[in-house]
């Protein structure tokens, strides 16, 4: 029949029609059962250069890391970086917490890639994201980047 009420108990996702009105109620837990949380409230994580320990860009030669936990029920899709010159370089691995091994996944550098990697990295309970950053040049630096994160569908 048209104009019929949909309650919470009904819920909303039962009746797929144009005729149904939902209540207040049950649009407020439509939406909080069926919207994702997602990780920093966002697609996106970002890479600055203070997550790296001790950088300092007067110097070379040096490799500085990091580790990254992606919340499950996501998986990496890019990494993008950002650096003043062509000289630095950062290289990505999957970590595992229960093994203590590092898988190579690639690199990121602008004078090969623009600054980005493509990725297909998903979050499990024991792996990680890990990056190490590689000063080449006296005075170049990296700038920051960002982890474009993509929701696994359930």
């Amino acid at each position: 029949a048209d104009g019929v009420i949909t309650t919470e108990a009904d819920g909303i996702a039962n009746f797929d029609t144009d005729t149904n009105i939902p209540t207040n109620a049950a649009v407020k837990d439509y939406v909080n059962t069926n919207t994702p949380v997602l990780p920093y409230g966002r697609l996106r994580i970002k890479i600055t250069i203070h997550d790296f320990d001790d950088y300092d860009p007067a110097t070379s030669g040096i490799w500085n890391s990091k580790a990254y936990d992606i919340p499950n029920g996501f998986k990496v899709t890019s990494v993008k970086g950002y650096f003043s010159t062509n000289r630095d370089e950062v290289r990505v691995y999957a970590g595992d917490i229960t093994s203590h091994t590092n898988t190579s996944l690639g690199k990121f550098e602008p004078q090969t890639n623009n600054g980005t990697l493509a990725l297909d990295f998903t979050a499990t309970d024991t792996n990680y994201l890990y990056l190490t950053l590689r000063k080449t040049h006296s005075g170049s630096y990296f700038q920051g980047g960002y982890f474009t994160l993509e929701k696994i569908p359930t």
